[in-house]
C-alpha cells in the first residue's frame, strides 16, 4: 500500500463561514488628510480656473479613460471629499414624550349575567 495516496477526509463546513478570513480594513480618511486635499483644490482651482468637482467632472465624462478609472475617481471623491453627517451632529425635533399604553378593559367572562327567565346568580337568590 505504498504507492497509494491517502484521500483527505470532507471537514463538512459547508464553504466559508461568516465572519471568516482577514480583518476588514476601514477605508476612513482623517480629516487632516481631507484638509489637505481641500487646499491643494483650492490652489489649483486659482491656477487653472476650474474646481475639483468640475475637473473631476469633465475625466468622468471623457471617453479616453478607462471605465475602471472612471468608477475609481468617483470612489475616492466620495471618500475623501464628502462629508458624511454623522448621528452625532444631526438634530432631532421630535417632541414625543414616552407614553404607556394600557389594553383595553375587558368585560369579566366568568361573572354570570341574567337574561329574563334564566338562573338568577346564586347571590341574588338569597
Amino acid at each position: 500500500m505504498a504507492g497509494k495516496k491517502k484521500i483527505k477526509e470532507a471537514s463538512g463546513h459547508g464553504g466559508a463561514r461568516k465572519g471568516s478570513g482577514p480583518p476588514k480594513k476601514s477605508r476612513n480618511f482623517s480629516l487632516g488628510v481631507k484638509e489637505r486635499v481641500r487646499n491643494a483644490a483650492e490652489k489649483l482651482e486659482k491656477e487653472f480656473g476650474y474646481g475639483i468637482e468640475e475637473c473631476i467632472l469633465r475625466l468622468l465624462y471623457d471617453d479616453k479613460f478607462h471605465p475602471t478609472a472612471k468608477s475609481g475617481i468617483a470612489k475616492w471623491y466620495a471618500d475623501v471629499l464628502v462629508i458624511r453627517e454623522s448621528e452625532s451632529t444631526t438634530t432631532h425635533k421630535d417632541e414625543r414624550k414616552p407614553e404607556i399604553y394600557l389594553p383595553k378593559k375587558k368585560n369579566d367572562p366568568a361573572k354570570i349575567i341574567s337574561i329574563n327567565g334564566g338562573k338568577k346568580d346564586a347571590s341574588e337568590s338569597e
